[in-house]
């Protein structure tokens, strides 16, 4: 029994702002991703993340080509992506607050650097170091796509993020 009609919007009436809502409603995990350039560290919150294949061992992340960590990104050829632990909300935050700087993104969490000397973040249930195999323009975003050379997990609790608020699963 049907007791909800969907609301159908077709594709030349579709509005940015109606497709990024929509987006909200799909959990992501939440990632920082990380690189260093010119002994630069820098860092940004991302949910657009995928895996592409394990062999070779590839993600994908996708960062707005206006943002400086898309074009640092590309200059340094290397990333790292950093799935946060369920008590990392705050270092979430930090990283998706364009009015801080990349040094007091980094204030609130610890690193190390991984063997390409990309940020591993401390605590991250997953960390993954990657080497950029492509860079793709589509639209408004650079999609990278990194094979992972290192890799470095913990245990404990993913953060997710659904309709502008964090969880736990």
């Amino acid at each position: 029994m049907i007791t909800h009609t969907p609301t159908v919007t077709k594709q030349h009436d579709l509005d940015p702002a109606d497709f990024r809502l929509a987006l909200r409603h799909i959990p992501g995990s939440v990632a920082v991703i990380t690189t260093s350039v010119d002994g630069e560290t820098i860092g940004m919150t991302a949910t657009a993340f995928s895996s592409v294949s394990v062999e070779p061992p590839q993600v994908l992340v996708c960062i707005n080509r206006a943002a400086r960590s898309a074009t640092l990104i590309s200059q340094a050829g290397k990333f790292a992506v950093n799935h946060l632990a369920g008590n990392q909300a705050s270092v979430a935050e930090s990283f998706a607050t364009p009015a801080l700087s990349f040094d007091e993104r980094f204030a609130g969490a610890t690193w190390t650097p991984s063997s390409t000397e990309v940020p591993f973040l401390n605590g991250a249930v997953v960390s993954l170091g990657c080497t950029v195999d492509q860079e793709i323009h589509s639209g408004t975003h650079a999609i990278f796509i990194g094979r992972v050379h290192e890799l470095r997990t913990e245990t404990g609790d993913s953060l997710v993020y659904k309709n502008g608020t964090f969880s736990t699963l």
